[in-house]
């Protein structure tokens, strides 16, 4: 009785961090028309780069300018760039204290015109309305928006991203009804004035952060500045590492690394509850088959089965993850867990990680 009281507390806690999964505005005639400038970092992205661009031109509300910057590629991602951008910029050198990313987001806003800024990763693809409802809710939530994508799943490794997404979402307190603040951005999508980036004191007053969409939005607290958070839903999506478990586990690897979950006490809390419910069930499963107890079969069978169908459901506006992925859930936690202690190691023992061929010192350099 105690084992199935834990297990009920822990899916309740499961259910309130993912209570509510906020999607992006219908857009509307009111929008504000201001100057949009569209800023793209890019390192060794050929594969994805090109598909953002054509998405980014045959949008129903069209961006005044588009912003590629090379940062330092060794594929033909400038040559991408150069040729379907609006300005294209590449990166010489990398000054000194900056992260490769914050560093050409820099350059970028430098070369901007546009009275909102809209920073994007290469790898998105967006709906032909994805700008037009980015817009709309930006000028209805008057402050800075940010957006996690949709992640499509195509190759069965994909579906180890499964817990690192729920967590990258609960961390930020987006789905928690009693939670009134957001942690940080989202790294892929970030839409933000030019008055209020510039007040911030923009990529600069992050400038050795690895995970700059945390730090910026730790910043805009500490300057008093709101921010919202969205999902991707229909009309933001991306593929998440689609070149294969390497990259998947380097990719995650570095975010954890990073500290790139500093997640609140509370919320923590909830996680371990959450976490402790759903391993419990499968682990008192396989007790009960050995014991071959049928009446604690029959048990945890059901709770095994429900706690799949609610991790499925509380995912369905997170990914296209499918219910027979979800099913074996116990594979993909372990997943998890595996890449958390990688992380740990890289972190307090070897203090440096990598991503996309660049080593990442765990202080905060590049």
């Amino acid at each position: 009785m105690y084992n199935i009281i834990e297990v009920i507390i822990g899916l309740v806690a499961c259910i309130l961090i993912f209570y509510h999964r906020p999607i992006l505005f219908n857009e509307t005639n009111n929008a504000s028309k201001k100057r949009i400038s569209v800023i793209i970092p890019a390192r060794n992205e050929e594969e994805n780069l090109e598909n953002l661009i054509h998405d980014l031109k045959v949008q129903t509300r069209k961006v005044d300018e588009i912003i590629c910057i090379d940062d330092h590629s060794d594929d033909k991602t400038a040559i991408i760039a150069q040729k379907h951008a609006d300005i294209f910029i590449s990166v010489d050198e990398i000054q000194q204290g900056w992260t490769g990313k914050n560093w050409a987001c820099n350059l970028g806003v430098e070369a901007a015109t546009g009275d909102v800024f809209i920073f994007l990763d290469a790898d998105l693809r967006l709906h032909p309305n994805a700008i037009a409802k980015l817009e709309s809710t930006f000028d209805a939530s008057h402050c800075t928006i940010s957006v996690e994508p949709f992640h499509k799943i195509k190759n069965w490794y994909e579906y180890f991203s499964y817990f690192f997404n729920l967590i990258q979402i609960c961390a930020n307190g987006v789905g928690w009804p009693f939670w009134s603040k957001n942690i940080g951005l989202f790294g892929p999508v970030i839409m933000i004035s030019r008055e209020d980036y510039m007040f911030i004191g923009g990529h600069e007053s992050v400038k050795n952060s690895i995970v700059e969409d945390v730090s910026l939005g730790e910043e805009m607290r500490n300057h008093g500045l709101k921010f919202k958070l969205f999902l991707g839903g229909n009309d933001i999506s991306f593929r998440m590492y689609s070149n294969g478990v390497g990259e998947l586990i380097e990719g995650w690897t570095k975010n954890m690394a990073s500290g790139a979950m500093k997640t609140p006490l509370l919320l923590l809390i909830m996680v371990v509850l959450w976490f402790g419910a759903i391993t419990s069930v499968f682990v008192n499963l396989i007790r009960s088959i050995i014991d071959f107890n049928l009446f604690a079969i029959s048990v945890y069978a059901a709770l095994y089965f429900f706690t799949a169908i609610l991790l499925w459901s509380i995912s369905r506006k997170i990914g296209g993850f499918k219910f027979r992925g979800v099913l074996v859930y116990p594979i993909l936690l372990l997943a998890c867990f595996v890449v958390f202690i990688i992380s740990m190691f890289k972190r307090y023992i070897f203090k440096e990680t990598s991503w996309k061929g660049r080593k990442i010192e765990l202080g905060g350099k590049k």
